[in-house]
């Protein structure tokens, strides 16, 4: 099962259209990677793609609070 499109919409609000990603084998210089994203984007591609992730791991937690917004590249990386 994956996130509703509420979750999707809410999680993209909270992030302010911002990658969310801390994960810290990325290095990212200030602990989120804060690239900036395009709405119309969502799914595999290069500058501003973006896709909603689960942040505890687990693909059966689809609450709102488990959704986080990661660029295309912290995304695929965390696989």
């Amino acid at each position: 099962m994956a996130f509703t499109d509420s979750s999707v919409e809410i999680s993209w609000r909270v992030a302010g259209g911002k990658c969310e990603c801390r994960i810290g084998s990325h290095k990212h210089p200030d602990g989120r990677c804060n690239k900036t994203l395009d709405w119309d984007k969502r799914g595999r591609g290069s500058s501003g793609y973006w896709e909603a992730h689960h942040l505890d791991g687990n693909p059966n937690n689809n609450s709102v609070a488990n959704c986080g917004t990661f660029c295309w590249p912290c995304h695929e990386s965390t696989f």
